[in-house]
């Protein structure tokens, strides 16, 4: 391959040699990343654009922190507590601060449609494709109605890549927001 290839990167986060240290967070958390996203001159991180309040959303460069990380970050954000935390703001700071010390200024963000199509492809900065991607998401996705009910049944649909932990969370979140107090929830995955 010439120089002008592109190169193909798996990233493997318990591989010590590929991570970076990027810098600290403002609570004096590591943050270590991919070393060929360290190195690399220009960084756009392509993601999925979710509601701020479901599980999962976990900030402006959620495509790129945590999963460019080391195992123990990986695996932390990824077990069940960790994606619930992920939608708490302290938590979403960290995938920021890597965004910011990367010097990672603009994001695309892909808002999903019904049945698995896009509604829109968003590109910019952070923070305007941030507002932009919730305001469609909420237009999109956000329910309500108006009485809570006693049984609500959230179910997963599509291939068993998608019945996940993280889709699992997501389900709960959205179902509990029209729950009565008191009430049964359960979740299919067909």
């Amino acid at each position: 391959l010439g120089q002008d290839s592109p190169r193909v990167v798996i990233h493997d986060p318990a591989d010590q040699n590929a991570l970076c240290f990027v810098g600290m967070t403002e609570d004096g958390n590591t943050l270590l990343v991919n070393r060929t996203l360290y190195e690399a001159d220009v960084i756009i991180p392509i993601g999925c654009a979710r509601l701020e309040e479901i599980p999962g959303h976990a900030g402006l460069y959620d495509s790129l922190y945590p999963r460019f990380s080391d195992v123990e970050t990986v695996t932390r954000w990824q077990s069940p507590a960790g994606i619930e935390c992920a939608s708490h703001r302290s938590w979403q700071r960290h995938p920021n601060e890597a965004g910011w010390l990367l010097g990672v200024p603009l994001v695309l963000k892909v808002v999903p449609g019904i049945n698995g199509n896009v509604m829109k492809l968003l590109a910019g900065d952070s923070l305007t494709i941030a507002r932009q991607a919730n305001e469609l998401c909420h237009s999109l996705w956000a329910r309500s109605v108006p009485t809570p009910a006693s049984l609500v049944i959230a179910t997963i649909s599509g291939p068993d890549i998608y019945h996940s932990w993280e889709n699992v969370a997501r389900a709960t979140r959205a179902a509990g927001s029209v729950l009565a107090e008191g009430g049964a929830l359960a979740i299919s995955c067909t």
